[in-house]
């Protein structure tokens, strides 16, 4: 299957909810479309993923290369552990691993993952092993269907949230998934998996005890956290919600293939405003003091109201190509990154470039993760420099607006 840049192409259902006109630049994630719609003319599972980097401790979590996590020592760049290498997988069928397309979840001692294999782990970091012989066994639980949106843990009730591309969300109990190291091993479900009747490519969101999660024919749905059953009807959008949503003073945001940011009322499931953007929109969006910040596919990047949707910036910062990363706050900067990966650090108030662009030398999809003056990015593989060595960037200065640091770990 192929594309001509020059032309428009549609994909989807039968109401060809998906079309798309302009030079495909996001080769990658429309790939990823057409082959979770097209049943295997082109393989997703090739693709390393695009889970954001998340903090443990004094690590680094990371997935560097396709279906492995990797715990790096920030200042270092050395590599503590890996999995699924340092530990044992009893169930055969488990064991290998396609992509991580969500951010790791951890609770107390132990890491959950999800892979787009659709399985789901469990295993705990202090028992990693290089020796063959002593490895760890690791939970897992086996769902129906790949998982690329994501997984939530709620951490009160100990229950694991899984959306899956089949359209099913699933409710673990997360210590049951813990101690599931061996095949047969039961794992308790808080409720029956529910079937949106579509394929969902968000992960769930929980917030004062709801399950938010966007849904490819356009629907936003909203659970019961602790019986699955719904509280209000989907909110329809006229294309596929793909967007994470986000849960802000009452207000659900999300973004969709329709062009547009939906703010929705929490309590009753009804439209409060749109935004229309330019292109698609799979930006995770950023509220910050009242402001909601977010791009699209034709790399634009917004500054809304939270409260009526109106603009405020004179006009959207253009990133140069497509933005799918999540932006954040550092070093009194908005700093966002497109698909080329390219980062910039923009003025908060008026959206104009103050630094940049930083250029990584990778494309760069995931969501960026702020810890001070430190943005650490996850690009989709690993850099060659002239010496002939392969290097993983993983972290910006942004004080000192430079590419601070690399790991080998590729």
């Amino acid at each position: 299957m192929s594309f001509d840049s020059a032309q428009d192409a549609s994909f989807g259902d039968a109401q060809g909810r998906f079309h798309v006109k302009r030079p495909f630049a996001v080769l990658l994630l429309a790939s990823l479309l057409v082959a979770l719609f097209a049943s295997g003319c082109i393989s997703a599972a090739g693709s390393r993923g695009w889970a954001r980097p998340v903090q443990f401790g004094d690590l680094l979590l990371v997935s560097a290369s396709k279906g492995k996590l990797d715990a790096i020592d920030p200042q270092t760049g050395d590599r503590k552990w890996r999995f699924p290498d340092d530990w044992r997988i009893e169930e055969s069928k488990a064991r290998k691993l396609q992509g991580i397309y969500s951010q790791p979840e951890i609770s107390g001692d132990t890491v959950f993952v999800g892979d787009y294999n659709g399985w789901v782990y469990a295993f705990k970091p202090s028992e990693a092993s290089q020796d063959a012989a002593n490895r760890k066994p690791v939970g897992t639980y086996e769902l129906r269907g790949a998982i690329v949106g994501g997984i939530h843990l709620d951490s009160g009730s100990e229950t694991l949230y899984i959306t899956t591309a089949d359209g099913l969300l699933y409710a673990l109990n997360a210590s049951d998934l813990k101690e599931a190291t061996s095949p047969g091993k039961n794992v308790r479900l808080l409720f029956a998996p529910v079937d949106a009747g579509d394929r969902i490519w968000t992960p769930p969101v929980v917030d004062s005890g709801r399950v938010y999660f966007g849904t490819t024919d356009g629907k936003l749905y909203a659970l019961d956290a602790g019986t699955g059953a719904p509280v209000w009807e989907p909110f329809r959008a006229s294309a596929a919600l793909v967007s994470t949503p986000v849960v802000s003073q009452g207000t659900v945001l999300v973004g969709g293939f329709d062009r547009r940011l939906y703010a929705i009322d929490a309590s009753t499931g009804k439209e409060l405003w749109h935004f229309d953007a330019t292109d698609w929109i799979w930006t995770k969006p950023l509220v910050e003091s009242g402001t909601v910040y977010f791009g699209d596919f034709n790399g634009k990047v917004f500054a809304v109201s939270l409260a009526d949707g109106k603009p405020v910036w004179d006009q959207p910062f253009d990133a140069l190509s497509s933005v799918r990363a999540s932006p954040v706050t550092s070093s009194g900067n908005l700093v966002v990154a497109n698909e080329a990966g390219d980062l910039f650090g923009l003025d908060i108030p008026t959206g104009s470039q103050v630094w940049g662009p930083i250029a990584l030398g990778k494309t760069l999809h995931a969501d960026l993760l702020a810890s001070g003056s430190t943005v650490y990015v996850a690009p989709t593989g690993c850099v060659s420099e002239e010496t002939g060595n392969k290097l993983y960037y993983y972290k910006v200065n942004t004080s000192t607006r430079e590419r601070q640091s690399t790991s080998s770990v590729c």
